[in-house]
């Protein structure tokens, strides 16, 4: 879908970037980490091989004879480091600094990789505790995973040199197993990215995104933020089927080839005409990759993450014992178009009323020049639902089309919860079709018409012979994602019962910022709802509930009191929705088994 005759451009605009970042010393804005190497640019998508060039991804990817550090040692980093061993490092130091040293788990997981490396030839040790300089002596490569926080290891690592000189300047190669892993993704196998960041509704329109892709007939993962697997994951199975392939052709099999099942867009409204012929030869494992990205995983700019569409769905307070400030948090997000250009990529956004300034002025200091499309507004998406005849319709338009397309989403509102769903949907189809691809409406509708909300996101667990139906939304950590589920379910017009609590996110002003929940959504029913709080925070929720006129607040200690408490206060017809607004880890290792929990709970009394 970009105009013929632009891509001689391409490399020359992407040259002026990489001139203007390194003018800048990638500074401020380009620069969290002072450690960070400013490696060249991203050469052109249709010279694949060109790309994957000494000057930018094989410094992460050949590391034969080097040294990789790989700091945090959680599904990230333990995938990082396999991808590594894989790579041919032949040393690898395992690091974290867990408060308590590490569990029976990790510590099972660590042996069984150190096994595995060591077989293959790579030296392996593990650090426990706290990092020193010292502890990166000899070390080329530092791989920070997600949890890891910046800032620390910038002021820990500022000393230390490097043995070889591809480090550039002496200086460590700092990286994150974002960019260490979702370099060879692009770079080698030439897969499409998509990308999703953003406060909240992320990994349910990552979700939506790969099924529909996967419905229309595509190879998808999702990998990255949604927990389905690490992206260093997906870069080593591509990295052992490629393997395989191999073995496969030297005994003659031959590899299997590459199809696409649809066409991709070049322009117009349903055209089939190819975007690059070099992607007709894309990895013959997967089609397309759709990667849900955190403001974690952004933390640090790299010039190796370059998706051909990206999303930034939204931005509210959170995070801010990490990131400090909306500013930081905001340009860590707007990281993600960072190497997006003005000829090939999308990146969507909130439409100019609904985006927050901070946002727009941080995606606006990153590229200014890359296309955009909004949420609300065409060019992007646009989505109408009729609650009452239970029907709605998604109306999609890339920058380059004639006129939007509108596809039906039908039952769409029995099945997932809630407006915002829609709209969640309604960006995942522009995501698709952002990425090149194109298909009948059927065909479009057809697939939409198979999407299901992901586990623990305004989750239908089901309902009790009273009547009561249970709800399990424990993704929902911070307030703004609590009001969105409770305004869907108070749009139905019957009573709610809504489950509030463990470790709430403290503002500035020392409050939790309960009060503004339900002041908010009062006028779509609240009055005749009732909160139960629980967990480490509930005693303080409760305390701001109460200057709220007319909402019903129980405080209990556990989830389990809560939910126990809920039963007996339901009535026929009504929902019991968790959708805490808060942490989990005062009860529970994650959301997910505070989700399990509940689900467990409330089928066992069905």
């Amino acid at each position: 879908w970009k105009n013929a005759g632009r891509r001689q451009g391409r490399q020359g605009t992407e040259a002026k970037r990489a001139r203007t970042r390194r003018e800048e010393g990638r500074t401020g804005r380009w620069r969290t980490c002072s450690l960070v190497k400013a490696s060249a640019p991203l050469g052109t998508r249709e010279e694949d091989s060109e790309r994957f060039s000494p000057t930018t991804s094989s410094s992460l990817v050949n590391l034969a004879g080097r040294s990789v550090a790989v700091v945090g040692l959680g599904s990230s980093g333990l995938s990082a480091a396999r991808l590594a061993c894989h790579r041919q490092a032949k040393r690898l130091v395992l690091m974290d600094n867990a408060t308590g040293g590490p569990g029976e788990e990790q510590e099972r997981a660590v042996e069984e990789l150190k096994k595995s490396c060591e077989a293959q030839g790579c030296a392996v040790e593990t650090l426990y505790g706290a990092h020193e300089p010292e502890h990166f002596e000899g070390v080329d490569v530092v791989v920070l995973s997600p949890g890891v926080p910046v800032k620390p290891m910038d002021r820990l690592l500022a000393g230390v040199r490097a043995p070889s000189s591809e480090a550039g300047e002496g200086g460590l190669l700092v990286v994150s197993e974002l960019a260490f892993a979702i370099c060879e993704i692009q770079d080698r196998f030439g897969i499409p990215v998509a990308a999703v960041t953003g406060t909240n509704g992320k990994t349910t329109v990552t979700h939506f995104a790969q099924q529909m892709l996967e419905s229309l007939g595509k190879r998808c993962e999702s990998c990255g933020n949604i927990g389905t697997q690490t992206v260093s994951e997906v870069a080593l199975g591509l990295r052992l089927g490629d393997d395989e392939l191999s073995r496969l052709e030297e005994e003659g099999a031959g590899p299997h080839t590459a199809s696409g099942n649809g066409a991709r867009s070049k322009s117009g409204n349903g055209s089939s005409e190819n975007r690059a012929a070099s992607e007709l030869n894309s990895h013959p494992g997967l089609d397309c990759l759709v990667v849900e990205v955190s403001s974690y995983q952004l933390e640090i700019p790299t010039d190796h993450f370059h998706p051909r569409v990206a999303a930034v769905l939204n931005l509210s307070q959170d995070h801010m014992e990490r990131h400090g400030g909306m500013v930081a948090y905001a340009m860590a997000k707007a990281n993600v178009c960072a190497n997006m250009t003005d000829e090939d990529d999308l990146l969507i956004l909130p439409s100019a009323d609904d985006i927050s300034p901070t946002l727009d002025e941080a995606v606006t200091a990153t590229n200014a020049e890359c296309k955009r499309a909004s949420v609300g507004k065409l060019p992007g998406v646009c989505v109408w639902t009729n609650h009452s005849e239970k029907t709605g319709f998604a109306s999609v338009q890339l920058p380059c089309w004639f006129g939007p397309r509108d596809f039906s989403l039908g039952d769409f509102s029995e099945r997932c919860l809630g407006e915002h769903n829609a709209w969640n949907a309604g960006v995942a189809l522009l995501l698709c079709f952002g990425l090149g691809f194109d298909w009948p409406k059927i065909k479009v509708e057809e697939a939409l018409g198979t999407l299901k909300t992901p586990p623990h996101r305004m989750e239908v667990v089901g309902t009790t012979s009273g009547g009561v139906t249970f709800v399990n939304d424990s993704k929902a950590t911070n307030i703004d994602s609590t009001r969105v589920a409770l305004a869907a379910l108070q749009r139905k017009g019957d009573k709610v019962i809504l489950l509030l609590g463990g470790q709430g996110k403290v503002k500035p002003d020392g409050s939790l910022g309960f009060a503004d929940l339900l002041q908010q959504n009062r006028d779509g029913g609240a009055r005749k709802d009732v909160v139960i709080t629980f967990g480490a925070s509930g005693n303080q929720i409760a305390e701001e509930l109460a200057s709220v006129p007319s909402v019903h607040v129980h405080n209990v200690k556990t989830l389990a009191e809560a939910t126990a408490l809920s039963v007996q206060l339901s009535t026929p017809g009504s929902f019991v929705l968790l959708s805490p607004a808060c942490a989990s880890f005062d009860e529970f290792k994650n959301f997910e088994e505070r989700g399990e929990w509940f689900t467990s709970y409330a089928r066992s009394i069905m």
